[in-house]
């Protein structure tokens, strides 16, 4: 039996939307590889299965909000933003919990950022 071949996802720039989306675009996610900026609901690829990320990636992060909002503005969700945080990698989550957690501000880390912290795997080039 023949199986199809995986394709991967590559993200070169992404900002980010819904929660609920982003959850089942994970879900759904076979080999991810971030390339370039990824905002907001984006970063849930961090969680996939199988990603790598490049040295010079750009990750932001922040709380979820109750609704879309590209001003962010507008009261947070705590349901979403724990969903997020569900979706990143321990060390991460322990790295964000020590900055006091996903907030309105946004905070902004680099691939390189994420594998010394050992978060995340590099892309072979």
């Amino acid at each position: 039996m023949l199986k199809a071949a995986a394709v991967a996802l590559i993200i070169h720039f992404s900002p980010g939307g819904l929660v609920d989306t982003f959850a089942h675009r994970v879900a759904e996610a076979g080999h991810v590889e971030i390339r370039g900026v990824c905002a907001s609901a984006c970063t849930m690829f961090l969680g996939a299965r199988d990603v790598c990320v490049t040295r010079d990636s750009r990750f932001m992060f922040h709380a979820a909000f109750a609704k879309p909002s590209t001003e962010f503005r507008g009261p947070r969700s705590a349901e979403g933003t724990a969903i997020l945080m569900a979706y990143y990698p321990l060390r991460l989550r322990l790295y964000l919990y020590t900055l006091g957690g996903l907030t309105i501000h946004e905070r902004w880390l680099t691939g390189d950022d994420l594998i010394a912290m050992g978060a995340a795997r590099a892309c072979k080039d």
